[in-house]
């Protein structure tokens, strides 16, 4: 099954763009780093933060998935059509996979702009990025972590 299929399929109507939480009637909100700010007092980044932040998502992440499992990851970048810079698809998500020939099952697709402002629309695109893949196939453990 695709991404489009499956999207038809398990989520009838919903669309893959910003505030996607809000279009959807049934959603779980979780309050990551709840207390900790991004940045201390000296103004540099909150070290702390971000490891309790990433150590909650990882810990969700695991509950959520068995290493069986079948994961879509879908990344859209927004353009403007004026940008004459591309992203290279192999390396989106490059870095994070165990078996570096997964790149080549890696789908790219240019849509139109989502934005329901029309001058948005006009002035901007997507570029979609799309993996199948499991859960082992994924290296996402940080160096931070243990």
């Amino acid at each position: 099954m695709n991404l489009s299929e499956y999207l038809n399929k398990v989520f009838p109507g919903l669309s893959l763009k910003p505030s996607l939480y809000n279009q959807w009637k049934i959603g779980i909100h979780f309050e990551l780093g709840q207390g900790l700010y991004q940045f201390n007092e000296d103004d540099r980044l909150n070290h702390e933060m971000f490891e309790r932040v990433y150590s909650q998502a990882l810990c969700i992440f695991n509950s959520l998935f068995s290493e069986q499992d079948e994961i879509f990851l879908v990344t859209n970048v927004y353009h403007r059509n004026s940008d004459k810079k591309r992203i290279s698809p192999t390396k989106v998500y490059y870095r994070f996979l165990k078996n570096k020939d997964l790149r080549f099952n890696l789908e790219h697709e240019t849509l139109p702009s989502v934005f329901d402002d029309e001058e948005k629309q006009e002035e901007y695109y997507i570029s979609q990025f799309h993996l199948k893949c499991k859960k082992r196939d994924l290296n996402f453990k940080l160096p931070f972590t243990n």
